[in-house]
């Protein structure tokens, strides 16, 4: 019994993480992470060797990072109020996630890049709020577990590819353009693929079937 109890979860969860609503939105949460990771990865070398500027600097906008990350965190709740559907916040908090990424790594000195990194922060916090809150909405409570760690299992996925990733551009590019421009080709590849699609799911999900039980918008999921 226990066997086919497990089997006839697995099944279910199967069926409801399918549906391309849900699909969706489990891609733009693992899609997410990629940027953050490559900031906080690679911070350091971003000011220390695109700004020069010293360890104890990029310790402090690391420090920002994650400050801004915990404020927006908290504050998603009354961020969504403020909207009549939580795909306009999705998209202004993934284009915070993204463009101030890609500020941080054209950024002219650290006033700018500050900037783009408390952004990049501010959008990763607003986004994994939001994110948790949709997909426990799709879920009855008996999948709601089990959704949100297939979501999590995602991330941490993307969490692992994205250092592989960029170094692998910047030990490829560096030959050819320099330390510093393959460093800033590999955050703008990280920013357009991943940003972009994580800015694209959203919408996806806002035009497919609704899930079985729940509204019909991710607004109101």
């Amino acid at each position: 019994d226990g066997a086919d109890d497990s089997t006839s979860y697995t099944r279910e969860l199967f069926a409801l993480s399918r549906q391309r609503r849900v699909f969706a939105i489990v891609v733009a949460r693992a899609l997410m992470i990629p940027v953050f990771i490559g900031l906080v990865t690679y911070n350091s070398l971003i000011v220390v060797r695109l700004l020069d500027g010293t360890p104890v600097q990029a310790g402090v906008l690391t420090a920002i990072v994650y400050f801004s990350f915990a404020i927006a965190a908290s504050q998603a709740g009354r961020i969504t109020a403020m909207s009549e559907s939580r795909l306009f916040p999705l998209l202004g908090a993934n284009l915070s996630l993204s463009l101030g990424f890609v500020a941080a790594l054209f950024a002219p000195g650290l006033g700018v890049a500050t900037i783009g990194i408390a952004a990049t922060g501010a959008g990763f916090g607003i986004l994994g709020s939001l994110y948790r809150s949709i997909i426990t909405g799709f879920a009855p409570e008996s999948l709601r577990g089990g959704l949100v760690s297939l979501s999590e299992a995602g991330g941490r996925v993307t969490a692992t590819l994205t250092p592989l990733s960029m170094g692998g551009i910047i030990a490829v590019a560096s030959p050819a353009f320099g330390f510093a421009h393959a460093l800033q080709l590999a955050g703008l590849a990280v920013a357009l693929v991943a940003g972009g699609g994580a800015i694209a799911c959203p919408f996806i999900a806002n035009a497919s079937a609704p899930v079985s039980g729940v509204p019909s918008g991710i607004s109101e999921a």
